[in-house]
């Protein structure tokens, strides 16, 4: 059980909430986020809830980005949809097609439409570039 995806996931949340002198405690339960009771003894639930990863490109991740560890607020996502899904991420897709559509349109350089986003130059440039918030 110990090299099967799911349990690894489990294993990880856990580490992320329960270990105080872990790295990224301060992001999870250091900042309010904790794992459900339902889970957080029982490998076996979890695995109920969540299912199997639909394939290898899938990890776990919170629909809530400031939410639990729990049944309606997980589910499996790739990494590309879990780095949309971050406290330091200020852009969504709907905005970066703003961004495109603004562009396409002419009189706003990638300048201005970084002070409108605020976020920088490089990130407007990738969105335009469609390297980064592919639809």
């Amino acid at each position: 059980m110990r090299n099967n995806p799911e349990y690894v996931a489990w294993v990880n949340m856990r580490r992320r909430c329960l270990h105080k002198n872990g790295m990224d405690y301060p992001n999870y339960a250091g900042r309010g986020i904790f794992i459900c009771d339902r889970w957080l003894d029982s490998f076996d639930n979890f695995l109920r809830d969540m299912g199997l990863r639909p394939n290898p490109k899938y990890t776990l991740e919170r629909i809530d980005n400031n939410g639990n560890y729990e049944p309606d607020n997980c589910i499996w996502a790739t990494r590309t949809k879990q780095g949309r899904n971050t406290r330091r991420i200020s852009l969504s897709l709907e905005k970066a097609d703003e961004i495109r559509r603004l562009y396409r349109q002419g009189g706003i350089n990638q300048t201005k439409l970084a002070d409108i986003f605020k976020v920088n130059q490089t990130t407007i440039s990738d969105v335009i570039r469609n390297t980064v918030w592919k639809g």
